[in-house]
């Protein structure tokens, strides 16, 4: 059976199959078979009078039992094909041979060319008449046709053979076949039911020549009837013509419009055309945007399915090409202890960008961001999921930490045992760090420094110098390393070196400051000393001078007394040095004297002057007036005084 589709044809193997139901193109195998060795790879017949089914036939039996039957004729007829049977073809109604039994090369001749399995073309030439008419008589009846006394020529003798044809049977559905039969004359006629008819060659031609002839009349007559109905037919279809000629000129103004429409239409095929272009290389750009960023990136529509997304989200969710469509809620993923439906929500609700970063089963980091899909100006429709790789900064932020906490561990290892003194206090003075160097400069411990404000470490005149330099460093400001004064735990009052920084504590979650002291008050008694030193030395330079001039410590003690204070005063230099400037003042003038050296000291480094009185050495009352400067000021604090006074 052959079922075909609705635009399936049976093409030329019409011949081979048979109508069951034209609606359904549902047909029936004729059972025609391959003919057994007509084709290339066979050239000739096998001989010996081998049965040999096509696979055709084999491949259409429904069953095995029939192919057991089969095989079981096989062996029947090759075995009684030699002795019994004489050669015999078996040929369907269009003359084809499908079949032979027998030794044939004595009646077959292929001729050269395209091999053909019609049998009166590889029949031999004085077989090929009788044969087509013993055919044609058996179709025609259905009685058993033996035509003998047929003469053929062969191997330079003539020999006689008797032709039987007889029709087989066979089921309604089955091919029709027909056994050719060829046998030598050699014997006696044994007897037979059907009476040999004994071949006349010119009579044979006679009658085939009078049945071609009714076939002419008969086709002629058919071709009369045809002409008439032709022109019948001509006749009609001439008023169809001038019909059609008539919708043709509509058609044809029809056409015109069509054209100038098919020309608007190709204008703007044109246009979209381009636009097509245009929209596909966009795309394109973006694509390979997209996986050049390598972020993976998640878009959704205002019904948060997924409409499109980068192969590089294939890492953290379990999405394909076909999940395009799908609701958002329907894709799992690999993202650990994080809602992403509720936020995704929560986003397409509030339209309210959110960004924050996560971990995957995998271990990797990713900054997760949501935004609402703009489609214009505060106009939303759906949600854009971008999932940034940070698993290397993230990394390396660890190892930075790690190397941080290292880093800290040697410093705070470093400030421990350092010789400095290394403290860290809060903006409001709370020592919250205090080191051995520290305990060993100022005494305190530890325990007992941790409770203390650092500012009771210093005097009262510096704490307001010290919150200014606090306030400097605190707004930015760089501060050099100076000097101060701290007070120890015996009260006493030692100059250190300072060196400032402003850190932040993670872990207190506000701002230290971080001093490093060193006691310099050895270096600074040493540094003062060289400075007076080197100062009269060069006061020593200008003593010379005719004018009265004198070198006071801060405290006013007389260190240098020249020539001109001999004269002026009376008194000496071993007899001055080391007395008291208030000594040569009378009782009346004394503090004003001591206020204008105080006012010296604290920072007048310009020339002051002052009318005062002095006492000569014989008791004697002067007016003087006395020029005074500051000189070699060190850190804020003058060394010497020098004073030129004048009679007045």
């Amino acid at each position: 059976m052959l079922l075909l589709g609705t635009s399936e044809t049976i093409g030329d193997m019409v011949d081979y199959f048979d109508f069951v139901s034209p609606k359904t193109k549902l047909y029936r195998s004729k059972g025609k078979y391959k003919a057994s060795g007509l084709t290339p790879l066979e050239p000739r017949p096998i001989s010996g009078s081998i049965f040999q089914p096509s696979f055709t036939t084999t491949f259409n039996r429904p069953s095995i039992n029939r192919f057991s039957e089969d095989r079981t004729l096989e062996r029947f007829v090759n075995g009684i094909a030699g002795d019994i049977l004489p050669f015999t073809m078996l040929v369907n109604e269009n003359m084809e041979i499908s079949h032979t039994f027998g030794e044939a090369r004595d009646y077959l001749s292929y001729p050269s060319g395209k091999i053909s399995s019609e049998i009166t073309k590889i029949v031999i030439k004085d077989l090929a008449i009788p044969i087509a008419t013993g055919i044609n008589k058996a179709l025609k009846g259905t009685n058993e046709i033996v035509l003998s006394n047929i003469r053929i020529h062969g191997h330079d003798q003539l020999r006689t053979v008797t032709l039987t044809v007889k029709n087989l049977p066979g089921k309604k559905s089955q091919e029709k076949l027909l056994a050719v039969m060829i046998s030598e004359t050699t014997e006696p006629n044994k007897p037979n039911s059907t009476e040999p008819l004994s071949y006349d060659a010119d009579m044979d031609a006679r009658q085939r020549i009078n049945d071609l002839e009714q076939e002419l009349q008969f086709t002629r007559e058919n071709l009369q009837t045809t002409v008439e109905e032709l022109e019948t037919s001509n006749e009609e279809l001439q008023a169809t013509n001038e019909e059609l000629l008539a919708s043709n000129e509509e058609l044809q103004s029809t056409n015109e419009e069509l054209q100038s429409v098919n020309e608007e239409l190709y204008t703007v095929n044109a246009e979209y055309q381009g636009k097509i272009t245009e929209l596909t290389l966009l795309n394109n750009d973006l694509d390979n945007l997209f996986n050049s960023t390598n972020i993976a990136t998640l878009f959704l529509d205002e019904n948060l399915e997924v409409r499109r997304f980068t192969h590089r989200l294939e890492s953290i969710f379990h999405i394909r090409d076909n999940d395009l469509g799908r609701p958002f809620f329907h894709l799992s993923h690999s993202v650990l202890d994080f809602n992403l439906d509720a936020i995704v929500n929560e986003v397409s609700e509030n339209q309210t960008p959110f960004e924050q970063e996560l971990q995957t089963a995998n271990g990797d980091w990713y900054l997760l961001r949501v935004l609402p899909y703009a489609i214009s100006d505060n106009a939303y429709a759906g949600i854009i999921l971008t999932f940034i790789d940070i698993d290397r900064l993230k990394r390396t932020e660890t190892e930075l930490k790690i190397r941080e906490k290292m880093e800290r561990e040697r410093l705070a290892n470093f400030a421990l045992y350092s010789d400095d003194a290394i403290t860290l206090q809060g903006l409001e003075g709370n020592i919250v760090t205090w080191n051995r160097g520290a305990e060993k400069l100022y005494g305190w411990t530890e325990r007992e420094a941790l409770g203390m404000k650092f500012q009771s470490l210093m005097p009262s005149a510096d704490i307001s110098i010290a919150a200014k330099l606090q306030q400097k460093n605190h707004l930015g400001e760089a501060v050099s390393q100076f000097e101060a004064r701290r007070i120890t735990k015996s009260g006493k009052l030692i100059d250190v070196s300072v060196t400032a920084s402003l850190l932040y504590s993670e872990s207190q979650g506000n701002e230290l400051i971080a001093l490093t002291e060193r006691d310099i008050s050895a270096h600074l008694t040493a540094v003062k000393n060289d400075c007076v030193s080197c100062l009269q030395r060069l006061a020593s330079l200008v003593m010379d001078t005719e004018e009265a001039l004198l070198l006071l410590d801060p405290q006013g003690k007389i260190t240098a007394w020249n020539k001109g204070a001999e004269n002026l005063y009376g008194w000496l230099k071993q007899e001055a040095i080391g007395r008291n400037i208030a000594d040569l003042t009378p009782e009346s003038g004394r503090t004003q004297v001591l206020r204008f050296i105080a006012g010296l000291t604290l920072g007048c480094s310009a020339p002051q002057t002052l009318l005062t009185r002095r006492v000569t050495k014989d008791h004697q009352e002067l007016a003087v007036k006395i020029s005074a400067s500051v000189l070699g000021d060190h850190a804020g604090e003058a060394l010497l005084i020098a004073f030129s006074e004048q009679r007045h």
